[in-house]
């Protein structure tokens, strides 16, 4: 009875870990303090794909601005967020078109 138990505890440890979005564990898992939609995933991971890092990180610190996450987890996101910000040149480092065209690939590999 008891390997039963053990084996169903281990099974449900596991489901739950796989449940946290692989996107939640980037950079050492900054920016799983805060409660994310799938939907806001999907920008984030559209804005970082494209390269639109100066938009990504506005929507990030709007996003932690409307959070009430505890103070320890603000401050590191902040920290993250000031000592993380790229360059100035990638804000044109993709053009439109090539943005739009991963856009497009992006959305291909969702279908599938």
């Amino acid at each position: 009875m008891l390997p039963v138990v053990l084996l169903s505890l281990f099974v449900l440890t596991c489901m739950a870990q796989q449940e946290e979005p692989d996107i939640l564990s980037a950079h050492g898992g900054v920016f799983a303090a805060l409660d994310w939609t799938n939907e806001e995933l999907a920008e984030v991971s559209a804005l970082h794909s494209t390269a639109s890092h100066h938009k990504l990180m506005q929507y990030i610190a709007d996003k932690l601005s409307r959070s009430d996450i505890d103070e320890k987890s603000r401050r590191r996101i902040e920290k993250f967020l000031k000592l993380k910000r790229p360059p100035k040149f990638l804000e044109t480092f993709l053009s439109e078109a090539d943005r739009k065209k991963v856009e497009e690939n992006r959305s291909i590999e969702g279908s599938i």
